[in-house]
């Protein structure tokens, strides 16, 4: 995938030549890069707390740590917006493809790579990555066909 097509949001490629398929796949992969760059607290319990002074790094937390490699996290208006992308996958009948858009949507926010490959899916489920990606496209068309052109246009047009 290229990785231009993904930093840019798709509602700047939308007045372009784009296949259907194409932005079906960038609303996807973008309503999947903002559930990981969601924030999360640990599953632990929180450990003891102290009363030391607080560091230098406490207050700038993007300098020399890595902290400050968290993305950015969605705002409100983003959230909401995921939720009805990601109602889209819903259209599709077949479990199989279900599961490989589901896994195939999601990309680190960081590296923007997936989380997920072809060859890792095709592990998962024990199939050939050929019919992994076959699945793929079934799934896609099957999303272009049973939705409509306007509520795709209305995602990219909320998407800046």
């Amino acid at each position: 995938m290229n990785l231009e097509l993904i930093n840019s949001s798709p509602a700047n490629l939308a007045p372009a030549k784009v296949s259907k398929e194409l932005e079906i796949q960038l609303l996807l992969e973008w309503a999947g890069t903002k559930i990981l760059s969601l924030p999360i607290q640990k599953p632990k319990p929180k450990s003891y707390l102290n009363n030391w002074p607080d560091y230098f790094y406490d207050y700038f937390p993007n300098s020399f740590s890595g902290s400050g490699l968290r993305p950015e996290s969605p705002n409100n208006l983003e959230i909401d917006l995921i939720d009805e992308i990601l109602t889209l996958v819903l259209l599709i009948s077949n479990p199989l493809s279900r599961k490989i858009i589901q896994s195939r949507l999601l990309i680190n926010p960081i590296t923007l790579r997936h989380v997920y490959t072809w060859t890792k899916i095709s592990q998962l489920l024990n199939l050939s990555p050929y019919v992994i990606k076959n699945q793929y496209q079934l799934g896609i068309n099957q999303i272009i066909k049973n939705s409509s052109p306007t509520k795709i246009k209305s995602f990219l047009s909320k998407i800046n």
